[in-house]
């Protein structure tokens, strides 16, 4: 609820350097945000505003840079047959990049950001790594953003 959001804005706002800078400057400085380790767009547009940031390409200006990108990004990642088809991958990506198909989730490389949501918010980690890592079971995830908060983030372009 509000409290979470005050104190992760709280905390957001304790890791800016130059808050006087972005103050004085925040008309002038262009600001790409990016949707990576599913931090969804609303507390980050919240905090941007927060400190002062007044143009920001939000998510569909990130997706326009890579959406060229070379198609070896998603070869990083695969998903197995373990994929229960429960949507969470297809519900997270920002991209509109994951496809549930009768067997499992397939993903389209156009508008792929490789955020790597989709990994992280497998409940089944059907959704692995092709390259080492040092630990395949862990997933990253931040305890003050809900996948219910990122998915919604994710509908509101």
């Amino acid at each position: 609820g509000s409290e979470v959001d005050e104190d992760f804005d709280k905390n957001v706002q304790a890791c800016l350097m130059n808050p006087d800078m972005i103050q004085r400057m925040g008309d002038k400085l262009n600001i790409v945000y990016t949707p990576l380790h599913g931090s969804g767009n609303m507390p980050v547009r919240r905090n941007l505003e927060k400190a002062g940031f007044k143009n920001k390409m939000i998510h569909k200006g990130y997706t326009a840079i890579v959406k060229n990108q070379d198609e070896t990004v998603w070869a990083k990642f695969k998903v197995e047959d373990s994929c229960v088809l429960c949507g969470t991958c297809q519900k997270v990506c920002p991209a509109n990049a994951i496809k549930l198909t009768d067997k499992k989730a397939e993903h389209t490389m156009k508008n792929c950001q490789a955020c790597y949501a989709c990994v992280h918010a497998c409940p089944t980690k059907a959704i692995k790594f092709t390259i080492p890592e040092k630990n395949p079971d862990v997933r990253y995830r931040n305890e003050n953003i809900t996948l219910d908060e990122i998915i919604k983030a994710n509908n509101q372009m």
